[in-house]
């Protein structure tokens, strides 16, 4: 009979799969984080926290005139600047969204949404536009040499930035259920 404690096999095999699953065998890595703004970007800042709590540097990347984004003490925050100010933007963004509640003729409706989908077009656009135009900025990106970009599929700018910086891209995409 053998002496001392024995622990019993699944026991065991738990608790070792419980330490290998907090054992950080990867390096930390940097994370260029383009986010699209609004509620898109109030999903994000949970695993923005969760990179954070697991030693990743985040790097968000934004207009300076925004929605939502603002600095926090779990990423370094990054803003250029956009031909508009706060006000222009926000009128410029919810200015019509009053058509959506009005119940109009057909055609005024459609006419409402049609400029409200370009509104929206420009709003993620023109920020995209004048990113990639910011040769200082996108000097400073290159240099920086991040390992991954984060972004939002709505808005193509950060898949465009990963192809230009040649780094990976990994899309956040939340499922909601109902």
């Amino acid at each position: 009979m053998a002496t001392g404690s024995q622990v019993p096999l699944p026991r065991l095999a738990t608790g070792l799969l419980l330490l290998l699953s907090v054992q950080p065998w990867a390096e930390s890595g940097k994370v260029l984080v383009v986010p699209a703004d609004g509620s898109h970007w109030l999903s994000m800042q949970e695993a923005m926290w969760e990179l954070h709590a697991r030693g990743h540097q985040a790097v968000v990347l934004t207009p300076e005139v925004n929605m939502h984004i603002k600095e926090e003490n779990f990423f370094t925050l990054t803003t250029y600047a956009i031909p508009w100010t706060q006000d222009e933007f926000d009128r410029f963004l919810l200015g019509r969204t009053q058509w959506f509640f009005e119940t109009e003729h057909l055609l005024k409706t459609f006419s409402g949404n049609t400029a409200i989908m370009n509104n929206m077009s420009l709003v993620f656009h023109r920020p995209c536009v004048e990113l990639l135009h910011n040769e200082a900025l996108m000097r400073h990106l290159n240099a920086t040499s991040f390992d991954v970009v984060l972004t939002d599929p709505i808005s193509v700018c950060g898949m465009v930035l990963a192809k230009y910086l040649s780094i990976p891209v990994v899309f956040f995409v939340q499922e909601h259920s109902m």
